[in-house]
């Protein structure tokens, strides 16, 4: 395995785990970007593993979502968890609004992103 395709399933597992933090804290806003992140570097991995892309120069956010659109059948949800969780980072980072919760616990969000992450980081 590549150097640097190890450092996104580390990246992924930091990232998770403060997201996991920071929802228990009820740093919901905090944690909508760390776990998209956590997602984000899951499927870097996964597409660098599989030869979709150089993980050395990672994929802009559009090229995952199309990677993952395009490449990954395990699930045909996944993109869509992947959108939904990037809605909520947009929304975590860039709206004038607070993220709650609900936002991650309504449709099983959580469990869900929680679930395309670990298939992703499998080897």
């Amino acid at each position: 395995m590549r150097r640097s395709r190890e450092v996104y399933r580390k990246k992924s597992n930091e990232n998770w785990n403060a997201g996991e933090l920071c929802l228990e804290r009820s740093h919901v806003n905090a944690a909508g970007n760390r776990l998209y992140y956590s997602l984000y570097h899951a499927a870097v991995f996964w597409a660098d593993r599989l030869g979709f892309c150089d993980g050395r120069k990672p994929p802009k956010h559009p090229g995952v979502e199309g990677i993952l659109r395009n490449k990954y059948t395990d699930d045909p949800t996944a993109f869509q968890t992947f959108i939904d969780l990037m809605n909520l980072r947009v929304q975590a980072d860039y709206k004038p609004s607070l993220l709650e919760k609900e936002n991650f616990t309504d449709d099983a969000l959580l469990a869900k992103v929680k679930a395309l992450r670990e298939s992703l980081l499998e080897t």
